[in-house]
């Protein structure tokens, strides 16, 4: 590999015996403005120029290259007609090339399957494209249209178009691109119709317009048998113009994420609930005013978003293991209720998100809580067996993974055993603990924000703009010389344990008040524990990247005000139940330890 540095202004005729290279790499060569002929390298296989900004001509390469990746040269102006001899290309990048205004006809590059053109503001003009083509990103480009040879695209399995800002519509030869399984369109704002042929795309399995001007979905989707995921958006300043519906989507039976995006949708079109492979879904930014009991049969349904729904009252019971995101909801009344499996669930489904929905009948929210919690912790009868082997592990019995309800409150639920003031809680177990009898943990926290107003000072969506509610646990040890660190069993964040909710501080899904925030599912190994626990909540800032000048990484946007704990206890696990364990006994083979027994062994 032979490597490039941002001084180097000139490279040696001498590059040219360099027989075996395979990789050359330019990188932030700012002085460079030519490269020598490469054609003697018979062994290259990489080329790659990063930021040369003063180079404006390519040099004659060899034709057995295989990979080229032409990044931030800003002066390029043109890639000469003999690039098109490179027939082993296989990945091509082009990006950022502002003054590029032109591309050689690429039908000649037989062995070229990814092409990625990025921010090239010039090129209006698309060349034409050789039919083994498999993967296509066109980003920051303003071409009016696709060429005459994008008919021949039968090889076409991924097609992303992003921020062309003149493109109109696709080809009506869009009906032969028989292998496309991704086709994303998003911020084109002129693009304004799906091709009448879209139900041909037999093999499309993930579908995405976003920021288009697209006003109808037309019947033809649902032939799409194979799609998995659909997701519309209108573009800004649609306002008013509603999203027109097919009123038969009974077509996309594999369809397991749908997203409607700020559609204008009014109605919600009563085929919606006949999707039962439905995972995601998400209507947020809608004026529908109601959602059908019907959900109930989405039986698969794990996430719902009906955020910014502004005229949306009431929500009707959810299927079980639904995540629901409400956030800006200013006009629901009442929350859900979630219909609990009979067998046993991951908790970390269990999550709730009702910010500043100020409207939430304070009672029925209180039930809703309560009901969610009692449910959780009826289930833990169906932990009995489970006991018996997980005492082999010396572990107390816990569902899988960690769930959260944050709600706009300034006050612990009353049903918190435990409740202090501050971000500090000490908690003294009681001894059904010591009978397997303890399920988890609930915590809750009031988070009181500082500065409501300020918050929207920070740029809207900016990765960096987060902060975390986290814990510390500490149990006195057995031999009640030491502390132990609490831990998590089997949690989704198990390279960050002690997180209890992560917000974001700024932009439009920020919290403009008080708010509580509920997380359950938090277990201990009772091989170390007595039963003196202690909390200790902190509000910490996530710095993802580096922040501007006008942002203080050290601000201060939310604290706890208040803590509570609360223990969840399975119902009845000490009654005895001989019929049970007789059963139990006999689906064990003679020569297996019994795991009742297991306890016993050191």
């Amino acid at each position: 590999m032979l490597t490039g540095c941002m001084s180097l202004s000139e490279i040696p005729s001498s590059i040219q015996h360099l027989n075996k290279l395979e990789s050359l790499y330019l990188g932030s060569c700012l002085s460079l403005e030519s490269i020598p002929d490469c054609t003697c390298l018979e062994s290259l296989k990489y080329l790659f120029l990063w930021g040369c900004s003063k180079l404006k001509r390519l040099p004659q390469l060899p034709t057995n290259l295989e990979r080229i990746s032409l990044d931030a040269c800003t002066s390029l102006v043109e890639i000469q007609s003999s690039f098109t001899r490179l027939h082993k290309v296989q990945y091509l990048t082009l990006q950022g090339h502002k003054s590029l205004t032109s591309i050689p006809d690429l039908r000649g590059l037989k062995s070229l399957t990814n092409l990625y053109i990025f921010h090239c503001p010039k090129l209006k003009m698309l060349s034409e494209l050789p039919n083994n083509i498999e993967e296509l990103w066109l980003y920051d480009v303003p071409i009016e249209e696709f060429p005459p040879s994008s008919e021949d695209l039968d090889r076409l399995r991924s097609l992303h178009l992003h921020d062309c800002s003149m493109l109109k519509s696709l080809p009506s030869s869009i009906r032969k691109w028989k292998s496309l399984r991704t086709f994303h369109i998003k911020r084109c704002p002129k693009f304004d119709k799906l091709p009448d042929d879209i139900g041909a795309l037999e093999s499309l399995e993930s579908f995405v317009a976003s920021g288009t001007a697209i006003g109808e979905v037309l019947s033809f989707i649902s032939c799409l048998k194979r799609l998995t995921s659909l997701s519309m958006k209108r573009r800004e300043g649609m306002d008013g113009v509603g999203l027109l519906l097919p009123p038969n989507l009974l077509g996309l039976e594999n369809l397991s994420t749908l997203k409607l995006i700020d559609c204008g949708i009014t109605k919600l079109p009563d085929s919606l609930w006949d999707l039962t492979s439905l995972r995601s879904l998400d209507l947020s930014r809608n004026n529908f005013g109601s959602i059908p009991g019907s959900i109930i049969n989405l039986l698969k349904l794990d996430t719902l978003d009906i955020s910014y729904c502004e005229i949306l009252r009431e929500l009707p019971q959810l299927p079980a293991l639904t995540k629901i995101k409400a956030v800006n909801c200013t006009s629901l009344e009442r929350s859900p209720y979630f219909a609990f499996p009979n067998d046993l669930f991951d908790l970390s489904t269990m999550v709730a998100n009702f910010i500043n929905c100020y409207n939430l009948d304070p009672d029925a929210l209180n039930d809703f809580v309560k009901d969610t919690l009692l449910k959780i912790q009826g289930q833990a009868t169906l932990l009995k067996k489970d006991i018996l082997l997980i005492t082999y592990y010396k572990q107390v019995p816990v569902y899988k993974g960690m769930g959260s309800i944050i709600y706009p409150e300034s006050k612990i639920p009353e049903w918190f055993h435990y409740q202090s003031r501050g971000s500090f809680i000490d908690v003294k177990l009681p001894p059904l603990c010591l009978n397997c009898n303890f399920l988890c943990f609930a915590l809750c926290v009031v988070v009181e924000i500082s500065n409501p107003d300020g918050q929207c000072n920070h740029p809207q969506g900016s990765d960096h703009a987060d902060s975390r509610v986290t814990y510390d646990c500490n149990v006195k040890s057995k031999d009640g010389n030491r502390r132990v660190e609490c831990n998590l069993f089997d949690s989704p964040y198990r390279g960050n344990p002690y997180c209890l909710l992560e917000m974001s501080y700024c932009g439009p899904d920020h919290m403009k008040s008080n708010h509580v925030i509920i997380g359950f599912g938090y277990c201990f190994f009772c091989e170390f524990c007595d039963d003196e626990f202690s909390f200790q909540f902190n509000v910490e800032n996530v710095i993802k990247f580096p922040m501007k000048d006008d942002i203080k990484d050290d601000e201060e946007h939310f604290k706890v005000e208040m803590c509570g704990a609360h223990l969840m206890s399975g119902l009845h696990l000490e009654e005895s139940d001989e019929e049970d364990e007789s059963h139990l006994e006999e689906s064990y083979e003679e020569d297996e330890p019994h795991p009742k027994r297991l306890k016993h062994i050191e």
